[in-house]
């Protein structure tokens, strides 16, 4: 299988595939610098290499961060023959009723998903974070570790939570939005907006290249 990244989330999800007894299937992809412990395994690094492989094992890991770039390469991946594959940590913890997950997600250790929670392709749900009754995310979204998602909100497409940062009941996370590490969000925010405080407020509309898990701008 294709996994796509080789940066600090690849680390992260190169663990859970070891940890799952899958890494030696893997092959990376990446077409930037490469470090450790990258240099040591197979790396893919055109968009023809990575055929080739696809051509053996159509699997794809997503293994990046951004919501636009995770998007940007599973489309590229997709078009090459590639199908988004699941990572789920074995502490990761999914609800037995009415749960609806997409393809691609990346779900890491300590996530918790209650019933009712539906999840969009290509998610990055980090390392603690939890996702509770009827609460939608949609495609392509990150949410860092420690956030939560309580009971009915809904974050859309491509949108960004911060480490530990809270998204109040029925709150509406407009797509593209960034969600500042530690905020409390109580109200509805409009997409390609930053957000950061408790009480959230905005501060600026949401730049082409947004800090990594909101930090303030």
């Amino acid at each position: 299988m294709i996994v796509v990244g080789t940066g600090g989330h690849a680390i992260e999800v190169l663990q859970i595939l070891t940890e799952n007894g899958t890494a030696a299937e893997c092959v990376f992809y990446d077409d930037a610098e490469i470090g450790e412990p990258f240099r040591r395994l197979r790396v893919a690094r055109s968009p023809a290499e990575a055929q080739a492989e696809l051509r053996r094992d159509r699997r794809v890991v997503l293994a990046l961060g951004r919501p636009a770039m995770r998007k940007k390469l599973a489309e590229a991946m997709r078009g090459l023959g590639g199908e988004l594959e699941q990572v789920r940590a074995s502490s990761a913890r999914v609800g037995a009723y009415g749960v609806e997950l997409g393809a691609g997600l990346n779900l890491m250790h300590g996530v918790l998903i209650s019933g009712g929670a539906r999840v969009g392709d290509g998610v990055l749900l980090n390392t603690s974070c939890q996702v509770h009754h009827g609460v939608t995310i949609g495609r392509w979204a990150e949410v860092g570790p420690g956030a939560l998602l309580l009971g009915d909100a809904q974050l859309e497409d491509e949108a960004t939570v911060g480490a530990n940062a809270t998204i109040l009941p029925g709150v509406r996370v407009g797509a593209r939005a960034v969600i500042g590490a530690g905020a409390v969000v109580i109200d509805d925010v409009p997409p390609d907006v930053t957000v950061v405080g408790v009480p959230a407020r905005t501060v600026a509309p949401r730049l082409a290249k947004a800090p990594f898990y909101g930090r303030n701008p």
